[in-house]
């Protein structure tokens, strides 16, 4: 489960300091405002990267560890995007990473308030992780500790992405390994005793099914990779706490003191080694006593408590020695317990941006497994999602999103839905529906035989209405039931909706069609044997109101409230005043961002189709040559029409639809982008930078002053002045590609065009150029352009 994108802020009464001095809430920094004085400076922080060998390599970690840190130091890689596969990528295809790696990802930054997933590497410190996966083999360890069953070496291959595969509201996970591996460092260095006033016990509690048994393990497997050049092998010791109890009754204590005992020998036999205690269902050993002592409950479980509590403490010199314990009952232990603990933290219920993170990394799951046919655009991120427009209620983004947010109460029974029953839900629901021997379905209807599945587990209770499986119960004795079968050419995916509509209003045609569809199944079933019966009115109609809330006719507060947000956002132009350039052939409009683009400009473009310059597709005076920008991503969003686009190394054309969503181009990416000379209809595009706390950024000034300018070259209004272009393009950190196919010049390929650019562009300067133009700038911008330049 994955960290969720931009959730709410994690509220940092989650984590509860229990033993040692204070810990204060984490107070960063706010982040600077634009054009605001005595903001503080952006920390330096430090990039995790990790990187897993192959199986059948048999050389040292440490030789590779340090070819990469060569190449980082080479500047060969200028930046790195968050849990982006590295190898293989045409961004790092100058690189010539080892061929013994089999993956290489950056996978964390910590110590900086940059939250931005893109990261430039020069501006951070980075670690490096070079680790190999264990076969699952037992390692040899203490005979006591035999009632943990094996130990096992980490990292394992059994848990792989154990801890990325997890998803919480906030950065709990990112909290937590900071911490211990803070607190493993202070504990001293391998071999010597624990200074440290703090327990390295971490306690989980919460819900059942929010996951603290596999974030321990994950846990476990993430600090194995994060300290390998500390310890040099992390043994996982598990303990089921319930099932020592109830096997050695009257022996527990006894038990529990020998495998403290044994752990501490283990520690001091082998200091170089990080041993990991997960202790499951914590309550049965560590009960309150004052509680069992007041119902006069068996002595056995005290003692256990006692022997549990000796043993916490029997352990806290050795350094090497980590306590991971989780419960769902943290209201019934006991006092002395939860004042050992180095960290308490309470597990939430996963919430809006969680659920949404869950439910899409289960459907991919799917994907991969080959049951859901793979979509020609992925489900977005969370955060993407939210970048809609007033017709977007009818893509899958949208469609999850809406599922997610009806999860938000209760689930299956009533209960509120817990991260376990999300991360089952599209399965299950594909497995109760689909014929067994269906292809591959569609992604749109996946979610909606998961929509039905939820209205079924959460309704079922409800009389008054008859459910699809009501309906196939009463037939069930002469017809044999129905299981949905997909052909090509089917679908269940939501009815079109016409691009009119603001708030989501489906055409009455749509829904007699859907009505239609319910009485041909009817039909199916009477000449089966079925007969008619009144209730069936009921039934159909549940289906076209069912049909009505999937396409928008539900969720009012929700959907009008953001329908409303996104008609102010892409509806209403910054400048009245529309701009027609390239003879007519281009249109431009600047629209506000909203807060969540975290944007420095949102354009609203559109090419005329039928205008000759837009038949000449890369031709086209307003398309730009190829370049690539340091510290921007550019996203755009195909609205109407066709786009086409060249990105990368190996400057791969692609056409863009309005079907394939946002689609972003991260920085140091080579790109362009032009018109479709084919297109059938005007193209019209929505394009936006982020994110908005760059130094050197593209605004609305620079693409004002950039686009009207080459318009009005090429309608000969102006002559072109070489210094001024390459001077305004400069000041957005922009450089040109040449020869962009010829890997063998590496950074050389837009590392002289950068050179040639900055001499044009301070030669500009001196004979008393500007980068933005009073042409095309007003007199306020202008102005305050000149007064920031000088302060």
């Amino acid at each position: 489960m994955k960290s969720a994108e931009k959730t709410a802020d994690l509220d940092m009464g989650d984590f509860e300091m229990i033993n040692g001095p204070g810990d204060g809430h984490d107070e960063r920094p706010k982040q600077p405002t634009k054009g605001g004085t005595g903001s503080p400076k952006r920390r330096k922080g430090t990039i995790y990267i990790e990187a897993q060998v192959k199986p059948d390599y048999t050389g040292s970690l440490a030789k590779i560890t340090t070819k990469l840190e060569v190449i980082f130091r080479s500047q060969c890689i200028h930046a790195v995007e968050l849990d982006h596969e590295m190898i293989g990528e045409d961004l790092y295809a100058e690189c010539f990473f080892p061929d013994c790696l089999h993956s290489l990802k950056a996978v964390d930054i910590v110590g900086t308030d940059d939250d931005y997933p893109f990261i430039l590497v020069e501006s951070h410190t980075v670690e490096i992780n070079v680790y190999s996966l264990q076969d699952g083999k037992a390692a040899k360890t203490q005979e006591a500790l035999s009632l943990c069953g094996d130990a096992m070496l980490l990292p394992s291959v059994g848990f792989g992405n154990a801890f990325e595969g997890l998803i919480f509201d906030g950065d709990i996970k990112q909290k937590l390994v900071v911490f211990m591996t803070n607190l493993l460092r202070f504990s001293c260095k391998p071999g010597h005793s624990s200074s440290s006033t703090v327990n390295r016990l971490v306690f989980l509690s919460g819900p059942p099914g929010t996951g603290k048994t596999s974030l321990s393990i994950g846990l476990a497997q993430k600090l194995a990779i994060r300290l390998n050049k500390t310890f040099g092998e992390t043994i996982l010791l598990q303990l089921n706490a319930a099932t020592l109890l109830s096997q050695y009754f009257g022996q527990s204590a006894v038990k529990i003191h020998s495998i403290f005992e044994a752990l501490a020998a283990q520690s001091a036999e082998t200091p170089d080694t990080l041993l990991v205690l997960l202790i499951d269902e914590i309550e049965s050993l560590a009960a309150s006593r004052e509680t069992a002592s007041a119902r006069n409950e068996v002595h056995d479980a005290v003692r256990a408590t006692n022997a549990l509590l000796t043993g916490v403490d029997l352990v806290r010199t050795n350094a090497n020695v980590l306590i991971i314990c989780t419960s769902n009952l943290s209201d019934s232990l006991d006092a002395a317990f939860i004042d050992r603990c180095g960290r308490h933290i309470r597990i939430p219920q996963p919430a809006l941006a969680a659920r949404y993170e869950i439910l899409r990394h289960s459907i991919n799951g799917l994907i991969e497994r080959e049951i859901i046919k793979t979509p020609k655009v992925p489900l977005p991120t969370f955060r993407n999602a939210e970048y809609r427009i007033p017709t977007d209620f009818k893509t899958a983004g949208y469609t999850l999103q809406s599922l997610a947010y009806k999860l938000e109460d209760t689930g299956p029974a009533g209960q509120v839905v817990s991260a376990r029953w999300l991360s089952q839900l599209a399965e299950t629901a594909l497995a109760d529906e689909l014929e067994p021997n269906a292809p591959p379905c569609t992604v749109a209807d996946a979610l909606e035989l998961m929509s039905r599945y939820v209205k079924e587990v959460t309704c079922e209770n409800k009389g008054s209405k008859r459910s699809q499986g009501t309906v196939a119960t009463e037939y069930d004795g002469s017809v044999k039931k129905r299981k949905l079968q997909l052909t090509a050419g089917s679908s269940l995916s939501p009815v079109r909706v016409t691009d009119a509509h603001l708030f989501g209003e489906t055409r009455s045609a749509d829904l007699e069609g859907r009505a239609d569809e319910c009485i041909a199944t009817f039909g199916e079933m009477e000449a089966e044997g079925y007969e008619r019966s009144p209730e069936d009115i009921d039934y159909i109609a549940e289906k076209v109101i069912d049909q009505w809330q999937f396409n928008g006719g539900c969720c009012c507060y929700e959907i009008i409230g953001s329908r409303l947000r996104d008609y102010v956002e892409h509806g209403t132009p910054m400048n009245r005043d529309v701009s027609n350039l390239y003879e007519g052939s281009f249109i431009l409009e600047f629209l506000e961002p909203h807060p969540s683009r975290d944007a420095t400009v949102l354009i609203r473009a559109t090419y005329k189709h039928d205008h000759p310059l837009c038949k000449q597709g890369k031709g086209h005076p307003q398309a730009p040559p190829l370049h690539l920008h340091f510290n921007q991503s550019e996203t755009f969003q195909v609205l109407q029409g066709q786009v086409a686009t060249v990105e990368g190394w190996s400057v791969a054309t692609t056409v863009y639809t309005r079907e394939d969503g946002p689609h972003e181009i991260k920085p140091w990416v080579p790109h362009s982008f032009n018109p479709v000379p084919d297109s059938p209809e005007d193209t019209v595009v929505l394009v936006w930078a982020h994110p908005d706390d760059v130094d050197e950024m593209m605004d609305r000034v620079f693409f004002t002053n950039l686009l009207m300018y080459v318009s009005d070259v090429h309608e000969k209004k102006v002559s072109l002045n070489p210094f001024q272009i390459m001077l305004t393009q400069h000041v957005s950190a922009t450089a040109m590609i040449w020869f962009p196919t010829a890997t063998w010049l590496g950074p050389l390929r837009w590392w002289v065009p950068w050179k040639v650019q900055a001499l044009f562009a301070a030669a500009g300067r001196l004979i008393g150029l500007t980068p933005m133009m009073k042409r095309y700038t007003s007199e306020e911008e202008f102005a305050e352009i000149q007064k920031t330049k000088r302060t």
